[in-house]
């Protein structure tokens, strides 16, 4: 068991950036999907038949010292050629990132006049490289936009792709008292991947709501392998994503149980993300980009086949019982993507983003609160629905 244990989480990490990115560390991205810390070379896709050799660094250098040569000029030359973009998705290719996938294949992004090439692999400076100019475009979740902006990285949130924040508790069914709300994580072994990160903020935020403290738990740091913990007794809870962990466990035979965070209070989760020079110099630009990606995500969302299909081709490793086992993480994951009622598809939801920022500010991640409105925008979102 535990070799399958290893295979899966390897092979399935999630999100999320991602749902947090390859790395827990902040400012640095990180997406929901970020179960593994296995270093991976970054792989690069592109639309066009010469792709731009080199790909994004894999060290950490400060927002100052990033290159600040843009990726692209992000204006296309004439009409007939397109616009050359970069998209950084900081993580393996994996199940998570189906609606850019699938906007490449069926060709959204090249019908809206771009050329783009995707980079795809752990990146722990992916906002500074972003905000510098040397990425266009990428994919990260709130709780590492906000430490960003707030040390000064000009980037901001310009469509969610998880409306939910896909972080929680989750446990064996049978060992222990049931875990059911907050409080029950009182004297409890609770184990998290490190000090830092989504699935870390995620406890705060549990315990937060049921008034307990750190002081309240043993608190145990497992390293990528909550499964194996689980399930050796190491731990009595898991912090984690619960679109993969609790899935790969049911599809092992074990009966989990969840909380999540967001049935607490809601945390901002994976979306797309650019600088605000981007924003600045050429709004054309980002609003064909983001409708590109809302035709991607809308088809994962209607039609799982194609967004699985999508992802395989981009996973050839997957084999046997994975596949089986990656189709039921994409299932749950999409479940955390419906749009919000009353709302485009994309939307950001504001007070989100005051959970996010008050969360990490109360924890002292965050110094000096930054204006939210500085964090995000939904223009581009609502302009697409119009």
């Amino acid at each position: 068991m535990r070799s399958s244990i290893l295979v899966f989480i390897v092979s399935l990490g999630l999100l999320v950036s991602a749902c947090g990115s390859s790395s827990d560390k902040t400012p640095t991205a990180t997406t929901a999907a970020a179960t593994s810390p296995t270093a991976v070379a970054t792989a690069v896709e592109s639309t066009a038949t010469s792709p731009p050799a080199g790909s994004p660094s894999t060290t950490a250098p400060s927002a100052t010292s990033v290159a600040t040569t843009p990726a692209s000029t992000a204006t296309p030359e004439s009409a007939a050629e397109p616009t050359k973009v970069t998209l950084a998705l900081g993580f393996v290719a994996n199940v998570q990132f189906a609606p850019f996938y699938v906007a490449l294949d069926r060709g959204y992004y090249a019908d809206a006049g771009f050329d783009v090439t995707v980079q795809q692999g752990p990146n722990p400076d992916l906002l500074a490289q972003l905000g510098a100019g040397s990425i266009d475009f990428a994919v990260t979740s709130g709780d590492s936009l906000v430490p960003a902006r707030a040390a000064g990285i000009p980037v901001r949130y310009v469509m969610a792709q998880f409306q939910k924040y896909p972080v929680g508790a989750t446990a064996i069914a049978g060992k222990g008292a049931p875990l059911v709300k907050p409080e029950d994580l009182k004297g409890r072994r609770v184990g998290v991947s490190q000090l830092n990160g989504s699935t870390y903020f995620g406890l705060l935020a549990l315990l937060q709501a049921g008034g307990l403290t750190l002081d309240d738990i043993q608190l145990v740091t497992i390293g990528f392998a909550e499964l194996e913990a689980l399930t050796q007794d190491r731990i009595d809870v898991a912090m984690t994503y619960l679109v993969n962990e609790p899935v790969q466990a049911r599809e092992m035979g074990y009966t989990m149980e969840e909380l999540a965070v967001s049935d607490f209070v809601n945390m901002v989760s994976t979306g797309l993300v650019t600088s605000d020079a981007m924003i600045e110099q050429h709004p054309d630009v980002v609003q064909r980009f983001v409708e590109a990606t809302l035709k991607g995500l809308k088809d994962s969302l209607d039609n799982p086949d194609a967004a699985f299909e999508a992802s395989m081709k981009r996973m050839p490793e997957i084999t046997g019982d994975t596949v089986r086992i990656q189709r039921a993480v994409l299932e749950q994951a999409q479940k955390w993507q419906q749009p919000p009622a009353g709302h485009p598809l994309g939307w950001t939801d504001p007070e989100a983003w005051k959970n996010t920022q008050d969360l990490l500010v109360s924890v002292g991640i965050v110094k000096t609160p930054v204006d939210l409105d500085s964090l995000y925008t939904n223009a581009f979102v609502e302009q697409a629905a119009r």
